[in-house]
C-alpha cells in the first residue's frame, strides 16, 4: 500500500490481496469493501479523514488505485449534505 497526500485529498495504491474475491461488477460489494478498508487504514495509520469525500476507484490487474477527494461542505445545501453523508464510490474499469 502506498499513500500520497495531494492538495484536496489523497491517492492510495493497494496491492490486489486487499481485494481478494471481490466482484467488481457488484457495486454494493465494492462500496462496502472500500468503506471497510478506508476505515481500517484511517484508524491504523491516523490519516485524519474527516468530512465528505468523493472516492474514485481504478481496478487494475496488479492492484487498485483509489483517489480520495475532499469535498467542501459549504458548496452543498443542507439537503445535499444529508444525501452525501455516505461514501460515494465510483469504479472506472
Amino acid at each position: 500500500m502506498k499513500v500520497e497526500y495531494i492538495e484536496d485529498g489523497m491517492e492510495i495504491f493497494f496491492q490486489n490481496y486487499f481485494f481478494k474475491n471481490i466482484d467488481w461488477n457488484k457495486k454494493e460489494e465494492v462500496i462496502e469493501k472500500i468503506k471497510e478498508i478506508l476505515l481500517k487504514i484511517n484508524e491504523q495509520y491516523n490519516l485524519n479523514m474527516r468530512g465528505l469525500y468523493k472516492i474514485k476507484v481504478y481496478p487494475h490487474k496488479i492492484g487498485v488505485f483509489i483517489q480520495v477527494i475532499s469535498i467542501d461542505e459549504e458548496l452543498y445545501s443542507y439537503i445535499d449534505y444529508l444525501r452525501a453523508m455516505g461514501i460515494a464510490v465510483s469504479t472506472n474499469q
